[in-house]
């Protein structure tokens, strides 16, 4: 796999540094989880909002580099 040749594609960070391979990020998006607004106030859905918003959550995605968590929970949209 490292064979010293240069190349350029669209990729994830934390794939680059499992192959020991730079990485020059192009662009930024963000993920958005769309939620029924009655069932954000489900108990479910309260555990893994709570959980996403946890330190063991942002370390798990530091790990995996690329990924910034700190904004989970909030609202972009409330479409009423």
């Amino acid at each position: 796999m490292l064979e010293g040749k240069a190349d350029a594609a669209f990729g994830l960070a934390a794939l680059a540094r499992q192959l020991k391979l730079d990485f020059v990020p192009l662009c930024r998006e963000r993920y958005d989880l769309l939620v029924w607004r009655r069932a954000w106030f489900d108990p479910p859905m309260q555990t893994l909002s709570e959980f996403c918003r946890s330190a063991a959550f942002a370390d798990m995605a530091k790990e995996l580099s690329g990924y910034d968590v700190s904004e989970f929970g909030k609202v972009h949209s409330n479409g009423a």
